[in-house]
């Protein structure tokens, strides 16, 4: 990737729309996938014809707070679809025991929780912002979903959290302020 390059990517991200929902879904496509790409040496990313569909569909939810909220280790987090409406969906998080991370996907009365079992990464880092978040990634494997979720059996997430400065991994539980962007990815094969 040639200087130029990087600075179109950077420049991108810097005047993605004022949505922040929208601008993160831009960020990921144009800024990581690409970068990613150039650093893997493999050139440009291009779909090509004769490829295998990887599932039959897919829902996309991206979550927000809307605010920050009292430092807990439960949150609980709107999620909107990819056009910006309100999905009637939320997604939470508890992080009361660190050794069993607890997440779910509510839509209605409908509820599942996947099983990401050891297929999860998380880390803490400061962001461009100075502020401290915690980074969660995973994939986990749904079953018995109802209703809205009926048919879905794996659920790619990759979400963003504020957490107050000095936070660890190593302390009895985590404290989550907001869920500053979050997507979801529901798969049915």
């Amino acid at each position: 990737m040639t200087p130029v390059d990087k600075n179109l990517a950077d420049h991108r991200i810097l005047t993605a729309p004022s949505s922040e929902r929208r601008s993160f879904l831009k960020a990921l496509g144009g800024g990581v996938l690409g970068a990613t790409a150039a650093a893997a040496s493999i050139g440009s990313v291009e779909a090509k014809e004769g490829f295998d569909p990887l599932w039959d569909s897919a829902r996309v939810l991206i979550g927000q707070s809307p605010s920050d909220q009292i430092p807990n280790s439960f949150i609980k987090c709107p999620l909107f679809h990819a056009d910006g409406h309100f999905a009637h969906s939320y997604h939470t998080q508890d992080l009361s025991n660190l050794q069993r991370p607890r997440g779910t996907m509510i839509h209605g009365d409908d509820v599942i929780e996947p099983n990401f079992g050891p297929s999860i990464a998380v880390a803490i880092t400061t962001g461009t912002d100075g502020v401290a978040y915690l980074l969660v990634g995973g994939e986990g494997k749904v079953t018995g979903g109802k209703g809205y979720f009926r048919h879905v059996d794996t659920a790619i997430v990759r979400c963003k959290y504020k957490v107050p400065a000095g936070s660890s991994l190593n302390s009895a539980s985590l404290l989550l302020i907001r869920c500053t962007s979050c997507v979801i990815i529901l798969v049915r094969s």
